[in-house]
């Protein structure tokens, strides 16, 4: 490659399922020896079908979709929690709580 040139990634649904996979794709990019690498993320693994579901289930007025957000909210605690600690995984926590709040 020359100088110039970028190595890209895209890292999505079961590349991201959870936390070890978070780590291992991590683990990738960090080995990469080339100077410009980019990296794109999508959605972790079934993510888009889970938010599809809860946005559907809002627009019926189904009552359950709140305990579908919280299973997402789980979800995104879980692997917070396998990646973070102290104040940046509260920061993350935080944050989630005000979004699922507002919405």
């Amino acid at each position: 490659m020359t100088p110039e040139s970028w190595k890209l990634h895209k890292f999505g649904g079961s590349s991201l399922a959870d936390g070890e996979c978070f780590e291992r794709v991590a683990g990738l990019v960090l080995a990469d020896t080339c100077e410009r690498v980019g990296v794109v993320v999508s959605a972790m693994g079934g993510m888009t079908d889970a938010l599809l579901k809860l946005t559907a289930m809002a627009a019926d007025e189904d009552s359950s979709w709140t305990s579908a957000l919280d299973a997402i909210g789980h979800r995104y605690r879980t692997t917070a929690e396998t990646l973070l600690a102290g104040e940046a995984l509260a920061a993350v926590v935080d944050k989630w709580d005000s979004d699922a709040g507002d919405i």
